[in-house]
């Protein structure tokens, strides 16, 4: 009898995937985990001015999001923080600061712009005729040789802005 309960408990392991253990020819299922990308690094730039007088200057303002390191191109470089601020001068010209930073999700890139204000000239004149002497003379020298009267000027935007 008890060689007839060994073979049927044997033969019930068996079936059953053995005494414990699993079988070698046997393999586990399981569902692949996913998990979501890293997020797009964010970036933003600023600067105090958008105009300048010559020799002037401007301070930049930068904050990122989900980025690792930037690094400054165009008028500035260097590797910068991943937010601050940065004081840029003298500008003596028109200027573009680029800053691009990367994370795991990618990169980003945000310019700014500081344009130099043309000097001004103060007149201390009140006579029509005196005063078109001086029209337009800090952008084009020879700019009243050109014109006759009733010549018509025509501008792009901010034209006038200012004193006038």
């Amino acid at each position: 009898m008890r060689m007839v309960t060994l073979l049927l408990l044997s033969g019930f392991l068996t079936a059953c995937g053995g005494g414990g253990g699993s079988r070698s020819s046997e393999s586990s299922t399981q569902t692949p985990q996913t998990s979501e990308p890293p997020p797009s690094p964010a970036l933003s730039l600023a600067a105090s001015k958008s105009v300048v007088v010559a020799g002037s200057a401007v301070t930049l303002s930068w904050s990122s999001e989900d980025a690792d390191q930037c690094n400054a191109s165009g008028d500035w470089s260097g590797t910068k923080s991943l937010s601050g601020s940065e004081s840029v001068g003298p500008v003596n010209d028109d200027v573009t600061f680029v800053l691009d930073c990367s994370g795991e999700g990618g990169a980003v890139e945000k310019a700014v712009s500081v344009n130099v204000a043309p000097p001004t000239v103060a007149l201390n004149v009140s006579e029509p005729v005196e005063l078109a002497q001086h029209c337009m003379e800090d952008i084009d020298q020879d700019f009243v040789k050109q014109v006759s009267p009733g010549d018509i000027i025509v501008a792009n935007r901010n034209f006038g802005c200012g004193s006038s």
